[in-house]
């Protein structure tokens, strides 16, 4: 209607307006005894319709005017001068002039003291100190504040912040690392009080609903909490799970859904890093979630491990045990027939394939909701059908070719609806080694022809895009044909890498200097998209490699891939015959680059405390082979020891390395002799 009510929409404060507007449209604030417990997240929206009205010339409400004359009246609350400081009204988001004309408006004196009084009952917040009035419009302006950033840094100015504000708050979508980081120190603090308001919206939200909606099975506010660590920061996963789990250990059948579904969220990569194996971080979480639920049937016999529990457990266990990854589907499937035999008479199975139009309802239950149901179920066996698909040397063209179709014939609201399906497919590709030049075109192709026609996009289907071409025109094209805020965060370090990955294997100047400038470009230089130019970088010009990952490492988090990036200049500046000739902080590049592995690398399983990193198999596998060339065997030696008490998976490709560089000192030793 108006650019404040675009700019409401904007912040997600629906979520607040949801509990006064019902269905219709029609204000359910009609309740005449102000003196009623009304909840403080009402009482904020009664101020912003205040706001409203002193903005907009002939705006009104007259459910509000009734609950103002009514503290008026019965309250006995009379306006008082709102006393906010300088600098509060000069960063308003309102500006200047319109803050001054809201906290002279006697409504929102009313309104504030209503406030004050709800705070100081429900919380013991002091009128002077908690919930003065600088606080109270520092509050307010987060709401209509559409940078996160700026919104985030006004609210650490408050040390006490109202649930409602907090939530509103985490419910929007970050756009950079930072904002990310300070979602989860609020979450850690304020995870008790949101997580009860968070089960009341979700409770308030399914209400009618027919369509399972895959926004209302996991809460909204932890939804959007994990669905951020899934892609983005998976070593928060096992804490963020584990704080879920504390404020939800009730025994239910809305509980167990919840489970099942960050169950199944868990069984597949998200990363676009992980897609020949999911981050172990993803196997800690599902282990706790999967405790609890047995927990949970344990103590409510009423309840069993349903189908999307067992086909998410599948999953993740086709990377360790085919046949037991396999067993499980076929009783995901066993469960499945039961569940339809106890949904539906025989006679209603036809029924349930019909229209969508059909209103009758069977067995007393939602006909819709049932159909819908039996889709979800049916999407997640194709998914986990995908993954055990047995791909052979006879059958991989084929198969490759069966995939992409499935890009090509599903619906595109099926696809919206189940982005993972698209995932599953290139999981699948990528497992296999299916992804020639010829396949990732058209994988393109069809990804443009959706994201044009009905909106779609999916960060996984880029990545693979991405990580899998070897032709630098792809990347050139998937830049020009889409916009820069269609890649998030990892596409964007994933294309960085790439670029210098085809311009050091194919000597492209040009490669170069799109890297480069993409990297200029990026509109926030997270930690990740600056350990990809710290890497490229370390291989064009490793001489400045001391300035540049200082400066970066005095205000961005250290990563694996920026300890990498020194080891990998050291080896350059060797073939380039400059060692010799550099110092880092007065010492050799090799002890500058192993004293920082030291300094940032943990060394006992757990210890990731005070920021300190769990190493990976790429950094492992560079820290041997410089190891072996500045012939380190003690080091060497240590390694084990230090892999062991770190409890890391050996794998079998960096096993063979240490192995390797082992077995060439050993035999060194021995020609000397």
């Amino acid at each position: 209607m108006t650019k404040y009510f675009r700019k409401m929409n904007d912040t997600g404060i629906q979520h607040l307006i949801s509990t006064l507007v019902d269905n219709n449209g029609i204000n359910t604030i009609m309740s005449y005894n102000v003196k009623r417990s009304q909840s403080i997240e009402n009482i904020f929206v009664v101020l912003l319709h205040i706001i409203l009205k002193t903005q907009i010339k002939g705006y009104r409400n007259i459910s509000v005017g009734i609950y103002i004359n009514e503290a008026r009246e019965k309250l006995k609350i009379k306006p008082s001068e709102l006393y906010v400081s300088k600098e509060v009204i000069e960063n308003s988001v309102f500006g200047k002039e319109s803050t001054k004309r809201i906290i002279e408006d006697k409504d929102f004196q009313i309104g504030v003291e209503l406030l004050k009084r709800k705070l100081h009952t429900l919380n013991g917040w002091k009128p002077n100190l908690e919930s003065r009035d600088d606080n109270i419009m520092i509050w307010i302006n987060s709401i209509f504040e559409t940078n996160l950033s700026r919104c985030l840094m006004q609210l650490t100015k408050s040390k006490n912040i109202p649930d409602a504000i907090l939530y509103n708050l985490l419910i929007r979508k970050p756009t950079n690392e930072l904002e990310s980081k300070y979602f989860f120190e609020f979450y850690k603090l304020y995870s008790s009080e949101l997580n009860l308001l968070d089960q009341e919206k979700l409770f308030h939200l399914k209400k009618g609903d027919t369509k399972l909606d895959r926004n209302l099975i996991i809460p909204p506010l932890f939804n959007n909490l994990f669905q951020i660590a899934l892609r983005q920061e998976v070593n928060t996963l096992p804490l963020l799970i584990d704080l879920f789990l504390n404020e939800n250990n009730i025994s239910s059948s809305n509980t167990l859904e919840q489970l099942s579904e960050m169950i199944w969220y868990l069984s597949f990569d998200h990363t676009g890093e992980h897609m020949s194996k999911p981050s172990r971080f993803y196997g800690i979480a599902q282990s706790q979630l999967i405790k609890a639920v047995n927990k949970m049937t344990e103590q409510n016999k009423d309840l069993e491990i349903d189908v999307t529990i067992m086909l998410g457990v599948s999953n993740l266990t086709f990377y360790k045990d085919y046949k037991k990854s396999f067993k499980m589907f076929k009783n995901a499937k066993r469960q499945f027939d039961h569940w339809q035999l106890e949904k539906f008479k025989p006679s209603d199975f036809k029924k349930i394939g019909g229209s969508k139009s059909q209103s009758k309802p069977l067995n007393e239950e939602n006909s819709e909701l049932l159909r819908n149901i039996k889709v979800d179920y049916n999407i997640k066996f194709l998914c986990n059908s995908v993954i055990l698909l047995a791909v052979n040397a006879e059958n991989k063209e084929m198969i490759s070719q069966d995939l992409y179709n499935i890009f090509y014939k599903i619906e595109p609201d099926i696809l919206a609806k189940y982005p993972e399906i698209w995932e599953f497919v290139v999981i699948k590709l990528n497992y296999h080694n299916l992804n020639h030049e010829h396949l990732i075109n058209n994988l393109f192709t069809e990804y443009l022809k959706l994201h044009r026609t009905y909106g779609l996009h999916n960060y996984l289907v880029l990545d693979f895009i991405i990580n899998n071409t070897t032709k630098s025109k792809t990347l050139d094209s998937l830049i020009s044909n889409l916009e820069l805020h269609d890649f998030d965060d990892n596409n964007l370090s994933h294309l960085i890498s790439k670029y210098y990955k085809l311009a050091s294997n194919n000597n492209d100047s040009e490669c170069l200097e799109a890297a480069r400038s993409l990297y200029k470009k990026a509109p926030f230089k997270s930690s990740r998209i600056n350990s990809s130019y710290l890497l490229g970088e370390s291989i064009f010009s490793p001489h400045d490699t001391y300035e540049r990952y200082n400066s970066i490492s005095d205000h961005f988090k250290i990563t694996q891939l920026s300890i990498a990036s020194l080891f990998v200049s050291v080896f350059k500046l060797v073939e380039n015959d400059q060692y010799e000739h550099t110092l880092w902080e007065g010492q050799s590049p090799f002890d500058f680059a192993m004293k920082e592995f030291n300094k940032h690398i943990c060394k006992a399983y757990g210890d990731t405390s005070d920021g300190l990193l769990y190493p990976n198999d790429n950094l492992l596998i560079i820290y041997i082979k410089i190891l072996k060339v500045f012939q380190k065997t003690d080091e060497l030696y240590t390694l084990i020891d230090t892999l062991v008490d770190l409890k890391y998976p050996l794998g079998v490709t960096l096993f063979k390395q240490y192995l390797d560089a082992v077995s060439d000192y050993l035999n060194a030793k021995v020609s000397l002799n």
